[in-house]
């Protein structure tokens, strides 16, 4: 059996937060898209070095970026659409984590 410290977010010592205001972010993005029943599926592409994993979801990419100090930008990724695409959430935002990678 699992217990979840939902407190631990509160406490401005601990990094938490961020978690909670990421897990909000993709609760709301599922709520406007849909997302998670979607039928496709399928990881596009895995880098270890990079420390990125992108991957299909329904209509969506998504691409998570692992690196402890680095952010990508014009990072090439393949995927089943031609058409240009749109971000609709961006983790490097300050609003999500209201600070900067090189601060771990």
């Amino acid at each position: 059996m699992c217990r979840r410290r939902w407190d631990l977010c509160d406490s401005p010592k601990l990094r938490y937060q961020y978690l909670l205001n990421f897990d909000i972010a993709m609760h709301k993005l599922e709520s406007d898209v849909g997302w998670l029943n979607a039928n496709h599926q399928y990881i596009s592409l895995m880098h270890e070095k990079d420390k990125l994993i992108s991957f299909e979801r329904g209509d969506l990419l998504f691409v998570f970026n692992f690196h402890p100090s680095r952010s990508w930008e014009h990072y090439r990724i393949g995927t089943c659409w031609s058409s240009p695409h749109v971000m609709l959430l961006n983790t490097d935002e300050v609003n999500i984590f209201l600070i900067n990678k090189g601060l771990f």
